[in-house]
């Protein structure tokens, strides 16, 4: 599925295709607490430190708008589904890709660990643009979570280098 990558800062995300739609998939072992990573999926101000500026409504058919402050897009998604410190599954709406879904998993690995499912489903182009966007995001979120990284920035050159990962 993914490779197993004890830094947690490289494992690469596995594209799939079914007809013409596409879903990276990406799993990271964190040791961090469910509760933890949680706060740092649905908080805004946690959001706003490896994601994008947020507005959150934490329930089923809740706004979930995604601000980017490395681009001009914005993502205008509902929350589909939800059952706290488990499952976070939001529409995502952004420029002229077709609506897609992101869908947030995470599977306690004991009180003081997790595993982090990230799916984005039902892509129909940027795929390797996606794939690179969450790997870096991802990276993002692990330093947020050990504490290196009290505010968003963002580099394009972190983008590109992981772009030969996803196929461009």
């Amino acid at each position: 599925m993914t490779q197993n990558n004890t830094s947690h800062m490289s494992t690469k995300g596995l594209i799939t295709q079914d007809g013409p739609q596409y879903a990276i998939r990406f799993e990271r072992h964190l040791d961090h607490p469910a509760s933890m990573v949680w706060d740092a999926l649905t908080q805004p101000v946690n959001l706003a430190k490896w994601l994008a500026r947020t507005t959150v409504d934490l329930r089923p058919g809740g706004d979930f708008i995604l601000e980017f402050t490395n681009s001009p897009s914005v993502s205008k998604g509902k929350i589909t589904r939800l059952r706290e410190y488990a499952l976070l599954e939001y529409s995502w709406h952004e420029g002229q890709q077709s609506s897609s879904l992101v869908t947030w998993e995470l599977v306690p690995q004991g009180p003081a660990a997790c595993l982090l499912i990230l799916t984005h489903t039902r892509l129909t182009q940027d795929i390797p643009d996606f794939g690179a966007g969450w790997h870096t995001h991802l990276d993002l979120l692990t330093e947020v979570l050990e504490g290196n990284r009290d505010t968003f920035s963002w580099d394009d050159a972190w983008w590109r280098a992981k772009l030969p990962l996803y196929g461009k």
